[in-house]
């Protein structure tokens, strides 16, 4: 298969806005400072707005970022708005202090689009920004990825899935939610061993792809890191106003005829039918064969 060396999509829309965005305060410090009597200058911000549209549509960033750029906008606008005015009615160049406002506000947001940019770049690697796991995008393809090379060489296999119970509780709370997934993200990696992978799939979600390892050796990992987050400080202290914290872990291994978005629905459902009845469990998933899971559906359905 050809390597794709194409800059991602959102990184081009982040550059093209720090262009922009360059070019304009270049363009109008010297219509401020050198511009012709009677030149005119327009204020515009089409590169700001569409960006700023196409990121809250997408949600992959949180608000209060994009909320700063689009105050420091509005902001730069009106004081653009006033200097120009200045420049025209006087006709000379606007006093020291408020040039100066305008270019701390510029140098704010340009530090702003380079984290962006920044985030960008780390998510186009395949790392979750928060998390410090593989990210979605590409968990799908690495997994299927080692599906295939079971399927032709019979190495085990084992897919692991964590679930921090009670994550949405702690929604009013960004800074805690963030805790719990850095503490669990940092005991996960220490489980890991080099070949493994780790994904973090937002909302308190982990998968754990282990290479080489059947599901009893899959649930002594899973063991291990429920009772490390079970003893941390931060479970410990998030238990105290959060009584239903804990994590919820399962483990199967994957067969090459099992699709996967098949194993993480079946996994995911399996899990969550004990999440509302005991705190912290461990489950074996047993993997059956298409025919068999419609079988066992159809029988209780009937009993």
């Amino acid at each position: 298969m050809a390597l794709d060396y194409r800059i991602p999509s959102d990184m081009e829309e982040i550059q093209h806005v720090l262009s922009s965005c360059v070019r304009w305060y270049t363009r109008l410090s010297e219509f401020l400072f050198y511009g012709a009597q009677g030149e005119v200058f327009e204020v515009q911000e089409e590169h700001f707005s569409q960006w700023l549209e196409n990121k809250r549509d997408a949600s992959e960033q949180k608000i209060e970022p994009l909320e700063r750029v689009s105050g420091l906008c509005r902001q730069m606008k009106a004081h653009a708005t006033a200097l120009i005015h200045y420049r025209t009615a006087h006709q000379m160049p606007p006093q020291r202090e408020a040039f100066k406002n305008l270019t701390i506000e510029f140098e704010e947001l340009l530090y702003l689009l380079m984290r962006f940019k920044q985030d960008e770049a780390i998510k186009s690697s395949g790392v979750d920004i928060d998390s410090g796991l593989r990210s979605p995008d590409v968990m799908m393809d690495d997994l299927e990825k080692e599906l295939y090379r079971f399927e032709r060489q019979g190495r085990e296999f084992s897919v692991a899935l964590v679930v921090i119970r009670g994550f949405e509780a702690l929604d009013a709370d960004e800074e805690t939610q963030l805790l719990a997934v850095k503490v669990l993200s940092e005991i996960i990696r220490q489980e890991l061993r080099i070949y493994d992978d780790a994904y973090y799939m937002g909302k308190g979600e982990f998968w754990l792809s282990l290479k080489q390892t059947d599901t009893a050796g899959a649930l002594l990992v899973l063991s291990r890191i429920e009772k490390m987050f079970r003893n941390s400080d931060v479970c410990l202290r998030l238990g105290e106003r959060n009584p239903d914290i804990a994590i919820l872990l399962t483990a199967a291994e994957p067969l090459p005829s099992w699709p996967v978005e098949e194993m993480q629905r079946d996994m995911r459902s399996q899990l969550m039918q004990v999440g509302t009845e005991q705190a912290t469990r461990i489950l074996n998933y047993a993997d059956r064969s298409p025919m068999e899971r419609f079988l066992a559906e159809n029988y209780d359905s009937a009993q």
